[in-house]
C-alpha cells in the first residue's frame, strides 16, 4: 500500500518516473533506470492496491485505532482514477 501511495504522489508531481519493482543491487546501473509512462505507473498502483486490500482489516477498533483499513486503499485508488480521468463507473465497480 505504501508503494502505491508514494508512486501516486510522484507521478502526480513529475509525470514520467522510474518504475522500480525489484531491489536495486550495488552493481546495478542505477544511474540509467528508464522512466515509465504514467499509464504504467497507474497500472502498478492499481495492482498494489488490489493486492493489499485482502490483507487489511475491515475496521480498526481498540488498540488497532489509527492502523490502515480496507477503506483507505480504496479511496486512494478512487483518487487516482479521477486524477487520470478514467470512467469511474467502470473502474470503481470492485470497490463495493
Amino acid at each position: 500500500m505504501l508503494r502505491s501511495l508514494y508512486y501516486f504522489e510522484l507521478v502526480r508531481m513529475f509525470g514520467n518516473i522510474p518504475l522500480i519493482l525489484k531491489t536495486i543491487k550495488y552493481d546495478d546501473d542505477y544511474w540509467n533506470i528508464p522512466q515509465a509512462k504514467p499509464s504504467e505507473i497507474y497500472t502498478q498502483i492499481e495492482n498494489d492496491i488490489v493486492a493489499a486490500i485482502p490483507d487489511l482489516m475491515m475496521t480498526a477498533s481498540g488498540n488497532d485505532r489509527g492502523r490502515i483499513t480496507q477503506e483507505q486503499p480504496k479511496r486512494y485508488w478512487g483518487k487516482s482514477i479521477f486524477t487520470i480521468k478514467r470512467c469511474p463507473k467502470q473502474q470503481l465497480s470492485w470497490l463495493k
